[in-house]
């Protein structure tokens, strides 16, 4: 797929209110066993072809592991993933890490794509996401690209 296809993709407008779902798993429950249950729901709604909830599910198992402290934990958990997997769930993350909202607003990427891309690519579009969050939340919020984990650009 066509990176310049895939950046139109991802910075559509429509809906303009978007409900992001919550993650599947209880925020009381310890680490090990939220990995599984995203894990497994990763799985299934890849198995069932379900674009949108693959894409959210990916979003959030990357997000588990990025919350984890060490480069070792890290390692641990991707290890317990087939490459295939662990590769989807790193760039799904990289991708709409600075604005997950966008990722429903897509209509044609999907998770292969996604995981097909090189990481370059993947980083390009994710510089290219945060200065189009930035840019359609101007007159919200001052963009600071030396502050970007501070910054809500989806809010």
């Amino acid at each position: 797929m066509d990176i310049a296809i895939i950046l139109l993709d991802m910075q559509q407008n429509s809906p303009a209110e978007v409900n992001f779902p919550p993650p599947p798993y209880s925020s009381e429950k310890n680490f090990k066993d939220k990995f599984q249950i995203a894990y497994r729901n990763l799985v299934k709604s890849m198995r069932l072809r379900n674009r949108t909830l693959s894409l959210v599910n990916s979003f959030y198992l990357g997000k588990l592991l990025d919350d984890l402290l060490t480069p070792n934990e890290r390692l641990i958990y991707k290890k317990k993933m087939t490459l295939h997997y662990a590769t989807i769930v790193e760039r799904t993350f990289d991708l709409f890490e600075y604005c997950p909202d966008q990722l429903l607003r897509t209509q044609i990427l999907n998770v292969q794509a996604i995981r097909k891309m090189k990481q370059v690519n993947i980083l390009e579009l994710r510089n290219k996401m945060i200065l189009f969050a930035g840019a359609e939340n101007l007159e919200e919020e001052p963009v600071n690209l030396d502050n970007l984990e501070i910054l809500d650009y989806c809010a």
